[in-house]
């Protein structure tokens, strides 16, 4: 029974982090139309931090009062996950787009599974089986393959944006691996709320919401806005912290490199962009590090 158990949460937390990948990399094609037409990616982080907040924060207050409820000695841990985390990771994984391009940012920030491994290994007596290793080594070369790391063109990067890529694989290391301890004292979705309100508090101090407010969004611009927050935003994220939950933060960073390969079959889909058949074998390498990560118990 207990061995059913067992089986029964590591499902959960591999179907809980898949969808959260899956939403993540569909929340491209929306980003990329408001970055499009006129929404600079400051603007765009602070609406959906702020949108975030008041939706979820909203809908909790409603029907699970009880999962806004903080306590006083917490709230230093919470800024911290807020800041140091979500606020960071969001706000170096777009200024590393400005200094570089997307496909480079993303690459970069998912050297984070490698951080996260170490860390694992080294602080939290996780074992590095071959297993473990030989799935992290095909789910980053699907990645690396994915967004088109053999073009010699992505290689040629500057200084800065190279420091400030990695600097958001720490980031996104450090919230991944500080929100699975956090989830010993909260649900995710306490986690979550929390985040994105003091991610949205952060954001204030550089840009406001009356600032956005200001400069004109047209009501064509909300569906994208709506779809980013929602679906892109506060779903995918509740899920991932619920995923980890039942499986450790080296699997369920491993499995969330689904993104990218979710983001290029949509873009081919919706967006009418080239699939080319590296690319293909990258998604194919990321499917088979999870499957091969399946095989291995915690």
């Amino acid at each position: 029974m207990a061995g059913r158990n067992y089986l029964k949460n590591q499902w959960k937390g591999y179907l809980f982090v898949i969808l959260a990948a899956a939403m993540w990399g569909t929340n491209g094609v929306a980003a990329k139309y408001l970055l499009n037409h006129g929404i600079s990616p400051s603007m765009l982080v602070q609406m959906r931090s702020t949108l975030a907040f008041l939706i979820l924060f909203t809908i909790l207050a409603l029907f699970k009062r009880k999962l806004i409820r903080l306590s006083k000695k917490d709230l230093p841990f919470m800024l911290t996950f807020a800041i140091g985390g979500m606020a960071m990771v969001s706000f170096m994984f777009f200024y590393t787009i400005n200094k570089t391009n997307v496909a480079t940012a993303v690459l970069l920030q998912y050297t984070g599974i490698v951080f996260i491994t170490i860390f694992a290994v080294c602080f939290q007596g996780e074992g590095l089986t071959w297993i473990k290793v030989t799935s992290l080594a095909l789910a980053f070369l699907g990645c690396f393959l994915m967004v088109g790391g053999y073009n010699l063109e992505l290689l040629r990067l500057n200084t800065v944006g190279l420091i400030c890529g990695l600097t958001a694989a720490l980031f996104f290391a450090f919230y991944t691996l500080y929100g699975e301890w956090g989830l010993k004292r909260y649900s995710p979705w306490t986690m979550v709320v929390y985040a994105f309100g003091f991610s949205a508090l952060f954001w204030a101090l550089f840009i406001t919401p009356w600032e956005v407010s200001q400069r004109g969004l047209s009501l064509t611009k909300w569906p994208y806005f709506l779809y980013v927050v929602i679906v892109g935003t506060v779903i995918p994220f509740g899920l991932f912290f619920q995923g980890i939950k039942y499986i450790r933060a080296t699997r369920a960073s491993i499995i969330s490199t689904l993104e990218p390969i979710v983001a290029g079959v949509v873009s081919y889909f919706l967006l009418g962009e080239r699939l080319l058949f590296p690319q293909i074998i990258g998604g194919i390498s990321v499917i088979a590090a999870i499957i091969l990560l399946q095989t291995e118990r915690e």
